[in-house]
């Protein structure tokens, strides 16, 4: 997250901000670096650390994401987290692609989690748990085809506030060319 020679302001309004402390990062807004995969039969494997915010202290609609960008940045994918829906007490989040597919959970406060994403055979996969707690299988799935043709960059995104991220790690294979 802290390399700036590759991040780049991901959603094409409005400039993300980053604060480096240590390993640590604060981010508002959203960053990307490119990755360049080419088409659905790509993969990608992406995982950031996140710090799920303390009692009190979680806006409306607050979030947290990893995003998935095509060439346009205007085509993406968001794996998130959302905080503070209204009606929701601390804690309780929806998990899952963003104007796709959500799941309830609830999160244990003040306390570090990581978010999974992996693309891969033309579905998009993610998962989010707990440091301390065993990672558990894949909470949500869905079709990239349709959503993502092709992934060009990948990052991570918030809104609502800054949100603390630690260990962003993305890789991926390049789709082989068809002669």
């Amino acid at each position: 997250l802290t390399d700036w020679q590759k991040l780049e302001g991901g959603d094409n309004h409005g400039t993300a901000t980053l604060v480096e402390t240590g390993a640590q990062a604060q981010i508002s807004g959203a960053m990307a670096t490119p990755l360049a995969l080419g088409g659905v039969n790509a993969s990608l494997s992406s995982q950031v650390r996140f710090l799920m915010p303390e009692q009190g202290k979680i806006p409306e609609w607050a979030s947290a994401a990893i995003a998935l960008y095509g060439k346009d940045r205007g085509k993406r994918l968001y794996a998130m987290v959302i905080f503070g829906s209204p009606g929701k007490k601390d804690g309780q989040c929806d998990v899952g692609f963003y104007n796709r597919t959500m799941v309830p959970m609830t999160l244990p406060l003040g306390k570090w989690h990581t978010l999974k994403v992996e693309a891969a055979d033309g579905l998009v996969r993610m998962k989010v748990w707990a440091d301390g707690s065993a990672e558990p299988g894949w909470m949500v799935e869905d079709e990239l085809a349709d959503t993502l043709p092709g992934i060009d960059a990948v990052g991570v995104r918030t809104y609502g506030m800054p949100v603390g991220f630690e260990g962003f790690q993305a890789r991926g294979t390049p789709a082989a060319e068809v002669p």
